[in-house]
């Protein structure tokens, strides 16, 4: 699973949108999107901590996302 389909799922679920997550978690809109459309781009541990938290995610969900080396 991709970081950012993890996240809809989870924003879905409380029928929220990235304007919110950015207002929880202080990163910005386009930080939060450039994933999705840039192959090079992820989130920081920092970030994915912050969104984890917004979202009140378990953290061991981290697990199922697909990390490219």
């Amino acid at each position: 699973m991709k970081t950012y389909n993890l996240i809809d799922t989870y924003l879905e679920h409380i029928d929220r949108r990235i304007p919110w997550l950015s207002k929880q978690t202080g990163i910005s809109d386009t930080a939060l999107r450039k994933p999705r459309y840039y192959k090079k781009s992820e989130y920081t541990l920092k970030n994915m901590v912050k969104i984890a938290i917004a979202l009140d995610m378990d953290l061991n969900e981290l697990k199922k996302i697909e990390w490219d080396d």
